[in-house]
């Protein structure tokens, strides 16, 4: 099982991406079976807290 350590901007990338029904059933798929971890850190949220584009911290904040 691959194990991945995305950034903020890959996490809210995906969490706009999520928002197609579609793209989010086989995102969920993946992590459900295990063929994929995401790693998901308070440093995230950090580090977003600290943009000035509200919108992202948004974005991440409703994806995770």
């Amino acid at each position: 099982m691959p194990t991945t350590y995305p950034d903020q901007n890959v996490l809210i990338g995906l969490g706009r991406k999520a928002r197609v029904p579609e793209f989010r059933k086989k995102l969920d798929d993946v992590l459900d079976s295990g063929e994929l971890r995401v790693v998901l850190s308070f440093w995230h949220l950090v580090e977003t807290a600290h943009t000035k584009k509200l919108e992202n911290a948004i974005e991440l904040a409703l994806f995770i």
